[in-house]
């Protein structure tokens, strides 16, 4: 007698059961629906806001909130990209790093930008420096800030990466 038929069957249980993992949710991450990751996302929104609106002193009008919540919107999709796509934290950080790079000087300013919204080799490395100047100059400087030029770059900063970090 052949024990083909039995090891059959057992291939094609194994295949279901093998299928039915695929579907489900990895371990530790239970099936969620979209209106509970909306209202988890519109949550970990508000607490990135906050704080950024805290430094309402430091800048003289409220045109850096935007770009901040910018920030903090471009955050919260790539959280939420590396999360379905089940990614890891470097995957998120790298993307946060070329996020900044590329819709940061389309935010900061466009004057080195092609076609007024597509980074130029000058403007990358303007976006670098902003990135460590920015600091300096809201830091050094009296407030309130005038919000423009490289000191958006904080509030961009610290959007995203609050939000990346969600």
């Amino acid at each position: 007698m052949s024990t083909y038929p039995l090891s059959a069957k057992l291939r094609g249980t194994a295949r279901a059961s093998q299928s039915a993992a695929l579907a489900a949710p990895a371990p530790g991450r239970p099936a969620r629906d979209a209106r509970a990751t909306a209202v988890d996302t519109l949550y970990a929104a508000a607490l990135c806001l906050v704080p950024l609106a805290d430094l309402h002193t430091t800048y003289t009008d409220w045109g850096y909130l935007t770009i901040g919540a910018v920030g903090v919107a471009l955050g919260l999709a790539l959280a939420y990209v590396t999360y379905v796509l089940r990614a890891s934290t470097l995957i998120t950080a790298l993307g946060s790093v070329l996020a900044y790079l590329l819709v940061g000087r389309a935010l900061l300013d466009r004057a080195d930008c092609v076609a007024g919204f597509a980074p130029s080799l000058p403007a990358l490395r303007a976006v670098a420096v902003a990135a460590v100047s920015g600091w300096k100059q809201v830091l050094t400087t009296t407030p309130p800030v005038t919000a423009d030029g490289t000191v958006l770059a904080v509030p961009f900063i610290l959007g995203l990466a609050a939000a990346a970090l969600s």
